[in-house]
């Protein structure tokens, strides 16, 4: 029903990755719910949870998202692996910022299927934020 209102599979992603599927990671939201939040014109004055208004993000977040992850966040992540991709078809999102957060979010899912280790989730982090400087800050 609410893909039908929507019209635009697009918007349904998004929609459904901000008010759907939740996660009990304050840090996971923050990276990605309160930046699609941000993407999509909401700010302060219209939404009272967590809006991220620039794409560059500490790498302190990121890691404190790895930390919190539990198997709930599965679900999460199947939703903003969409969003992501909506929100750069649809313009919204550029190149770099699209694929920081994919890569991040197949970390995520890499850990909590258990094909990598947390150390090494923590090395692929770290490559990432090297390569990425311009969007996660050391």
């Amino acid at each position: 029903m609410l893909k039908w209102l929507l019209g635009d599979r697009r918007i349904y992603d998004i929609v459904s990755a901000i008010r759907g599927c939740d996660s009990r990671n304050w840090c996971l939201k923050l990276v990605f719910s309160a930046r699609f939040r941000a993407l999509l014109g909401c700010d302060r004055t219209l939404y009272t949870g967590a809006v991220r208004a620039h794409k560059r993000i500490a790498k302190s977040i990121l890691k404190c998202a790895l930390d919190g992850l539990n198997m709930s966040d599965e679900h999460y992540l199947v939703h903003a692996f969409s969003a992501i991709s909506a929100l750069y078809e649809l313009g919204l999102i550029d190149n770099r910022e699209s694929y920081v957060l994919t890569e991040f979010a197949k970390i995520c899912t890499k850990l909590l299927t258990h094909e990598i280790e947390y150390k090494e989730a923590v090395e692929m982090l770290d490559k990432l934020a090297k390569e990425y400087d311009d969007i996660i800050m050391s």
